[in-house]
């Protein structure tokens, strides 16, 4: 075109035909991460919103694999929670035979200790309040590390609560908003201690 006496170049095309080329359209959304998939797929229907549900049943529709994964999840979720321990020979065929990933290694973990496992989901009885007594005290401890001494460490830990979500701490002064109560603890707490030693916090604590 420059040759035939033409006085704009490439640039002046480029920018002519541009306006007849197909607009780009709106890019598609990012897929969700593994860890978001993860925590839909564990967490209890109930807790989940309404877009949550939505993406979780698209994502589900796309593939055989995490759908049957999602049922043995809700399937043991119900075993536990009802602690229904006659159906679990049953679950852990049926994910054995699927093949699934993850899954199956957790389903034969399982048959190699089954009698233990049958005990922990058979009685009424178990030793989540004192785990969970034992995990609140190593939480405040991780907290004060190397910035206060013991007498405030124990005062914290006996003035705690323990989470809403966290099962009961058997071993917590009962009714800890009566203020009775609460006046007491606070008086136990400050009184020194005759024995114990200064410092960071170590070791258990009575």
């Amino acid at each position: 075109m420059t040759t035939q006496g033409h006085p704009d170049g490439y640039a002046s095309v480029r920018d002519y035909l541009a306006a007849f080329r197909p607009k780009a359209g709106t890019p598609p959304p990012a897929p969700p991460s593994f860890r978001r998939v993860t925590g839909r797929l564990t967490r209890h229907p109930s807790t989940l919103s309404e877009e949550e549900h939505r993406h979780l049943k698209a994502i589900l529709a796309r593939c055989p694999e995490p759908e049957a994964t999602h049922q043995h999840i809700r399937d043991f979720g119900e075993i536990l929670t009802c602690r229904l321990s006659t159906l679990l020979p049953d679950w852990i065929d049926a994910v054995v035979g699927d093949d699934l990933p993850g899954l199956t290694g957790f389903a034969h973990s399982m048959h190699n200790d089954f009698d233990a496992v049958t005990a922990g989901l058979t009685p009424e009885w178990s030793s989540g309040g004192t785990e969970g007594a034992v995990n609140r005290i190593k939480k405040i401890k991780r907290q004060l590390y190397g910035r206060a001494e013991f007498e405030l460490l124990r005062k914290m830990i006996l003035l705690s609560k323990p989470s809403a979500t966290a099962p009961q701490d058997l071993c917590q002064t009962p009714d800890p908003t009566d203020k009775a109560t609460r006046a007491k603890r606070l008086a136990a707490a400050a009184e020194p201690r005759t024995s114990g030693s200064a410092g960071r916090p170590t070791g258990d604590v009575p």
